[in-house]
């Protein structure tokens, strides 16, 4: 109910960035708390915001304005205007302790990705952290939850936490609009599923012109698709410190049909069946570069279950009831169960693979 010292206002207007028109809808309650600053009581908004499209860089600009001459005379370089976004949301806070509710047709992260009927609702936790909540949004093909909290108390770096769901997601798509994340294990792969289910938790800093630092940030990945080869997996990360610097510590699993060892040991005699299952772990310490960077680093322990192997030239078919590596180095130790239809019985292999790497590369 509207009593005395309350207010609601409704703006009509275009960004300058890309004259796209947006509308803002709301109330203030306890007016005199904004209009006299010795007033004992504080103001508080609910703003609606509406939007057709509005884009990352009308986003900038929308909290970046400031009634302070100081800040509108900065340059529009972009560490200025990232602190001025900073001190414009502080004073925000300051004056008005605001909730805001979002809802824009189609949002553009610059030329890369089209967001699609996304809604997200914004308030203070505190002066200095902004809380995202209930973030929900569709891409070209796929569906994504976000609830984020940012620091905003640092005027050249911003500590954050997030955590996002995404459902049916094409990365044959979406990695190469974000160029693979820098990241050249995820380009070097040919194909990438496109129906993948990710759930991701990170926390970690952004130095506000520099950006992510790998090395700063830490958290887990997990993923599962229902039809590129059954596919799934959880990646944990986390600095460590190593001498007299930070590196990254990654633990991997992952498991999926034996057929994909195919397209990565490209052998021309033996290939394996889409049959059974394998889990691999992957223990690795240092930037992670690509596939075969990781194979040839990293400690690995690989289980193949109920697979089976075909030796074409003959036309044989191996049945493998367990294979079970450990690699350490270039060396792997193994144990090898397989199935012996001739002899009714099942055979048992164990031995040691020096320079491992000749076998798997060539």
């Amino acid at each position: 109910m509207k009593s005395a010292g309350d207010a609601e206002f409704s703006i009509s207007t275009s960004t300058l960035s890309q004259a796209y028109d947006y509308q803002l809808d709301g109330g203030l309650k306890n007016l005199a708390g904004l209009l006299v600053d010795f007033a004992d009581v504080s103001t508080v908004s609910n703003v609606d915001l509406f939007a057709k499209r509005l884009g990352w860089a009308d986003y900038i600009e929308l909290f970046s304005r400031s009634a302070h001459s100081e800040l509108n005379k900065q340059t529009k370089d972009e560490r200025a205007s990232k602190r001025s976004m900073k001190s414009t949301l502080k004073g925000i806070y300051d004056k008005i302790q605001p909730n805001v509710t979002i809802v824009i047709d189609t949002f553009e992260y610059w030329d890369k990705i089209d967001m699609y009927n996304l809604s997200t609702g914004v308030h203070f936790e505190n002066a200095n952290t902004v809380i995202l909540e209930k973030t929900r949004f569709s891409l070209d093909q796929g569906r994504v939850k976000l609830e984020a909290s940012v620091d905003i108390s640092d005027p050249h770096e911003t500590q954050f936490s997030i955590e996002v769901n995404a459902d049916q997601i094409s990365l044959a798509d979406l990695l190469p609009k974000l160029d693979y994340f820098n990241v050249k294990l995820l380009a070097d792969q040919a194909a990438h599923s496109d129906d993948i289910d990710i759930d991701i938790q990170i926390e970690g800093k952004i130095h506000d012109v520099d950006g992510l630092q790998a090395n700063e940030i830490k958290g887990s990945i997990s993923f599962v698709s229902k039809s590129y080869n059954g596919i799934a997996g959880k990646i944990d990360f986390q600095p460590v410190l190593e001498g007299d610097k930070m590196i990254m510590h990654s633990v991997i699993d992952f498991s999926g049909s034996p057929v994909l060892f195919n397209d990565f040991f490209k052998n021309e005699q033996f290939f394996f069946e889409d049959q059974g299952r394998f889990i691999a772990h992957f223990d690795f310490t240092g930037d992670l570069h690509s596939l075969d960077h990781l194979i040839a680093e990293a400690d690995i322990d690989l289980d193949i279950t109920n697979g089976a192997v075909l030796y074409e030239e003959a036309d044989i078919v191996f049945e493998l009831t367990d294979v079970s590596t450990t690699l350490r180095g270039d060396t792997a130790d193994y144990v090898l169960k397989m199935k012996s239809d001739a002899l009714d019985r099942e055979l048992t292999a164990t031995g040691v693979i020096e320079n491992i790497s000749e076998l798997i590369y060539g």
